[in-house]
């Protein structure tokens, strides 16, 4: 932990040949800059054990190549599905411990090479769709936690 605090600057989107990016267990606060969208070369994006707030950035994985996103443990809201829809390339996908509220069945999309997944301790409702079984390589999945209220 380096006790790092404050919002992250929109200049984080100026490091456009970023691929690797780890931010996590510090004090940063505030919702993420809109800039992270130009970080197209990144494969990790770690930033668990913040305070960060907001959604996801809707084209996080603009680039495609993201393999490991992991934000557990900030305070992130609303829906999942447009904040994923082109990371196709996931690996291990770590959005636990958050307020994300989001039909799992519809929403989750099929990442065919995921092989971690933990989506514990959020507001998710719905069933986990058979699609799902297509993920050949899943190794853990963690969905406890959740509320598995009704579709609102």
């Amino acid at each position: 932990m380096n006790n790092f605090s404050g919002t992250l600057p929109a200049s984080i989107g100026k490091l456009t040949g970023l691929s690797d990016l780890r931010l996590q267990v510090n004090l940063f606060s505030g919702v993420l800059p809109l800039e992270m969208n130009n970080l197209t070369q990144l494969k990790t994006l770690h930033l668990s054990g913040n305070q960060l707030t907001g959604h996801l950035p809707q084209d996080i994985c603009l680039g495609g190549l993201l393999v490991n996103l992991t934000v557990a443990s900030n305070h992130f809201s609303g829906p999942i599905s447009k904040t994923l829809r082109n990371c196709t390339n996931l690996v291990r996908l770590r959005l636990d411990w958050n307020n994300f509220r989001s039909n799992i069945s519809e929403d989750l999309g099929v990442y065919p090479d995921l092989d971690y997944v933990d989506l514990s301790y959020n507001n998710l409702y719905g069933e986990v769709s058979s699609s799902w079984g297509q993920c050949k390589n899943m190794t853990s999945l963690k969905i406890s936690g959740n509320n598995w209220i009704e579709n609102p």
